[in-house]
């Protein structure tokens, strides 16, 4: 504050100076000698002008005043007499109150002015800066766009390689359970997901079944039900609208979707259908991720629906190709094993065999009178018999035996780790299974039996060709023996039942035990 007051002192100051330095050199020059003239006078204005630029009117009316006081008592002091004849002190305290005036309003005039354009040049220097402050923040915004921009070009640029790496993995699996477990993988992979499940719509479409779930352990034990109702709220929804749902915070939001994850069985951050054709096939859920981190919802849901789709069709494929494996394999009638399959796996457990020295025993069955049951009933019963003895016989055996249709109404075994005396227990249960059995078709009840042939490996033959030459041997041995009978190759069956009799079938059991 103190150095302002002085800057606007310092010019009145040294005019005013000079002011009076002009006087007294004038008042020294007359006195000398010099003759008076208006020019000379002419450099006193030069400080008035000063002094009314600088201290305003008034202060250029003091000076000029005190100028003529001063030039007065300098000339008398000197005495120089009179300065002018014609030019005397009024006239000059005129002349210079006027050159003052005038100086002061054109300062003042000036002064507006320039005051008036510094107001405009600022207010134009302050836009200028305000726009150039917005136009920086536009670029940074843009710059940061941009960036952000390549981020996600690059991030959706390697979403599609892993799409096409993981749809070239699950479309060339054609195992359903090695096709899940890759997509397990994908999902741990792409969403960063900790925990998940999937649930399969059973056969009546009347629940969703637990097929498998990932993340889980000792420590963190999965805590949602095994069965689901098809009309779960979440599940339903899923189901309706075949897209990716997410229920987790920053997601957005859907009247139905609120009350849906509240009132579900079933904890889920993240949903999606596996669709086929015009059906649902399976729920995908994810319970988890690795990371707390925002979540970008509208891109992580359609990722997941877009592998829910590929999932989708590499397990139509599987269940395809399964099936087609199936039919090539199976009998359509009995849905047993076929004798090519029964064969190659014959050949590859006698292989077993011989590596491990263990035995194995192949049982040829015939059902009894079977032509009987073609002309009573007609060649449906006849199926219905066939469908019948092979549902019994899947009860009895054990998971590692094989069971196939050998042709016609011929049925055959392969019972590895067996030897003779226990495979001709394992035939004895077997046949009486078959005669104490009913099967019902349109009404009627029918009762079959069957005889049976018995042959073991090594014991009886130690090929393929021997092995099922002697069972086959055997089971006409039965045949010729009554029927309903079981012969091992190289024996006499001596034993025969009625098909009717079931307290005889019951006390030879108790006899072969």
């Amino acid at each position: 504050m103190r150095t302002e007051i002085l800057k606007k002192l310092v010019n009145p100051f040294f005019a005013s100076v000079a002011l009076l330095m002009t006087i007294t050199a004038e008042v020294v020059l007359v006195s000398c000698g010099f003759e008076y003239s208006p020019l000379l006078y002419a450099i006193v204005p030069l400080p008035i002008a000063i002094l009314a630029y600088t201290g305003g009117f008034m202060l250029s009316a003091a000076a000029a005043g005190v100028a003529v006081l001063a030039e007065t008592l300098l000339a008398s002091a000197l005495s120089a007499g009179p300065m002018s004849t014609t030019f005397g002190p009024f006239e000059k305290f005129v002349f210079m109150t006027a050159i003052g005036a005038a100086v002061w309003s054109l300062s003042c005039h000036f002064r507006i002015v320039i005051k008036t354009e510094s107001c405009r040049a600022e207010d134009y220097l302050k836009k200028l800066y305000l726009q150039r402050k917005e136009n920086d923040s536009a670029m940074d915004d843009a710059e940061s766009n941009v960036q952000r921009f390549r981020e996600d070009i690059d991030r959706y640029s390697s979403l599609v390689l892993l799409l096409e790496e993981v749809a070239e993995k699950i479309y060339s699996n054609l195992d359903t359970q090695a096709l899940l477990e890759t997509f397990f993988h994908v999902l741990h992979k792409c969403l960063n997901a900790r925990t998940g499940s999937i649930y399969f719509l059973d056969e009546e479409g009347k629940n969703y079944v637990l097929h498998l779930s990932f993340g889980y352990g000792p420590d963190n034990p999965f805590n949602n039900p095994d069965v689901v109702p098809a009309d779960d709220p979440l599940f339903a929804y899923v189901a309706m609208s075949r897209r990716g749902i997410a229920l987790g915070e920053g997601c957005m939001p859907d009247p139905q979707l609120a009350p849906a994850a509240l009132e579900s069985a079933v904890g889920a951050v993240m949903s999606a259908a596996l669709p086929e054709q015009d059906k649902v096939t399976g729920i995908v859920n994810i319970h988890s991720f690795n990371d707390d981190t925002p979540r970008d919802s509208t891109r992580d849901t359609s990722l997941l629906s877009t592998l829910c789709n590929i999932t989708s069709i590499a397990l139509t494929n599987a269940r395809l190709f399964t099936k087609i494996q199936d039919m090539a394999v199976r009998d359509p009638l009995t849905k047993l094993y076929n004798r090519r399959y029964f064969y190659d796996r014959l050949t590859a457990e006698l292989g077993k065999c011989r590596i491990h020295q263990t035995p194995a025993c192949v049982l040829l069955c015939d059902i009894d009178h079977f032509k009987n049951v073609n002309d009573t009933y007609g060649h449906q019963a006849g199926d219905a018999v066939l469908a019948g003895f092979a549902n019994v016989c899947r009860k009895i055996i054990r998971d590692c035996d094989i069971l196939a249709r050998y042709g016609g109404e011929e049925f055959i075994f392969l019972l590895p780790g067996l030897a003779a005396d226990e495979g001709r227990k394992a035939a004895e249960r077997i046949r009486r299974a078959v005669a104490l059995s009913t099967i019902s078709f349109e009404g009627s009840s029918i009762r079959i039996t069957t005889s049976c042939g018995l042959a073991a490996f090594p014991e009886h033959a130690g090929d393929i060709a021997s092995l099922t030459r002697a069972a086959d041997q055997a089971l006409y041995t039965a045949k010729d023996s009554g029927r309903n009978v079981v012969a091992v190759a190289g024996e006499i069956a001596t034993v025969s039942f009625s098909a009717c009799d079931e307290k005889a079938c019951m006390q030879h059991e108790e006899a072969q035990q």
